[in-house]
């Protein structure tokens, strides 16, 4: 059996766990969330194998769950194919090459805040050059403030919420820079999204990120609005954030890795009930 999150009881049984952050970081979560995350490591004990998103959580996962790193493996993850089937422009007064753009949950974890005020304080943004912001809030969230309320009534920012996948796809194509700070992912789709569509592209320098995207991005210290502003100014004004675009993986990669790993699971167990008869 292949479950997420939360194994199912009996040696054969297979567990994807996305990350552990949690673990890590408790303060970025909800109690409602932590109550929910709690059980989880336990559960673990159930299984026989543990997926995981990427390397770097691997070394998470393996630290929490006292599991061998051989018992965790890690599938990337892969874009949709509906992100590909069609660009549409959204029904926003946006011009191509002329807006920043940020997709995400909104949550403290994405430091979504700290994003604003850089960008508010590189001065790249007017109301003919917003941030847009794509994603709807999920757990924690940080309040705003009055200064960035400004910024959203002059039109400096703008909150789209959930957009369809043709219209991200534009978004993505068409915009000047695409920023993703966020303090810590167990593996970061957005980003890579936003690569393979040929976006410059701005992330956080944590270790995560220097896996999956390696040389197709710019990097920047998350906790300091100072450096944030900085690199705004420096790839917008100065043309320097285009990158090679990453490839990207294919959900039948990531499948194909799984199926692997439980038939060899499956062939080996065979074995061992054959030697036993």
């Amino acid at each position: 059996m292949l479950s997420q999150n939360f194994a199912a009881p009996g040696r054969r049984s297979f567990v994807y766990v996305h990350d552990a952050i949690f673990k890590t970081n408790p303060e970025w979560f909800t109690r409602r969330e932590r109550a929910y995350l709690s059980a989880i490591f336990p559960s673990l004990k159930l299984c026989s194998t543990i997926f995981t998103s990427s390397t770097t959580e691997r070394r998470r996962i393996t630290r929490f769950s006292g599991r061998a790193p051989g018992d965790v493996i890690p599938t990337g993850l892969a874009a949709p194919s509906s992100l590909f089937d069609s660009s549409v422009r959204p029904d926003v007064d946006l011009t191509s090459n002329k807006f920043i753009l940020s997709v995400g949950r909104l949550n403290v974890r994405k430091n979504l805040k700290r994003t604003i005020e850089a960008a508010v304080q590189s001065t790249a943004l007017s109301a003919d050059f917003p941030l847009v912001i794509v994603g709807e809030k999920s757990g924690r969230f940080a309040e705003l403030g009055s200064e960035i309320q400004a910024a959203v009534e002059s039109g400096k920012v703008i909150f789209m919420g959930h957009v369809a996948d043709e219209n991200l796809r534009w978004l993505y194509g068409n915009c000047a820079l695409f920023c993703y700070l966020s303090l810590d992912e167990g593996f970061g789709l957005p980003p890579i999204e936003a690569s393979m569509l040929g976006a410059a592209v701005l992330v956080s320098d944590i270790n995560i990120f220097h896996e999956v995207l390696g040389d197709s991005a710019d990097y920047v210290e998350p906790h300091s609005t100072d450096l944030i502003a900085a690199a705004i100014v420096r790839i917008i004004k100065e043309g320097k954030g285009r990158r090679p675009e990453i490839a990207g993986k294919s959900w039948g990669s990531v499948v194909r890795t799984m199926r692997t790993v439980i038939i060899q699971d499956s062939l080996q167990s065979s074995e061992i009930r054959s030697s036993l008869a």
